[in-house]
């Protein structure tokens, strides 16, 4: 959210302005509501195929990088596999619903796959819009 914040400060001209990420840490609908009156803001949702779905190891010690604390987690847990899924559904649900309410484009691209053609296909549709 702060590279957004410093942008719309920054660029005092209407501009295009793009960011790459896969918005997993949340993005605030009122801070790109704000910076699309402004600009022209696109969203370029990275996707990993690696993190889509918990990989079945078993008992697996992790750490959260932001607090240090570890903890250990049944990555074979049918239960908690199920609930990670759900989260992934609800938080696309979600990005995608703040993009749209803040109208503006939000362009998915995996990390597995090539990136040339969406690309293409994606400024096509724009100029087909405008």
């Amino acid at each position: 959210a702060l590279p957004i914040l410093f942008a719309s400060k920054v660029f005092r001209k209407r501009s295009i302005m793009f960011a790459f990420s896969d918005f997993f840490s949340g993005v605030s609908e009122k801070l790109i509501k704000i910076l699309s009156k402004k600009h022209d803001f696109v969203g370029v949702r990275v996707l990993d195929p690696a993190e889509e779905k918990l990989p079945e190891i078993g008992m697996s010690e992790i750490k959260d990088p932001e607090t240090g604390q570890t903890t250990f987690v049944n990555f074979s847990s049918p239960y908690l596999r199920e609930k990670y899924e759900n989260f992934l559904k609800e938080e696309d649900a979600k990005i995608k619903k703040t993009f749209l309410s803040a109208g503006c484009d939000l362009l998915n691209l995996r990390t597995d796959r090539e990136y040339i053609a969406p690309l293409l296909n994606f400024f096509r549709s724009r100029a087909r819009r405008r």
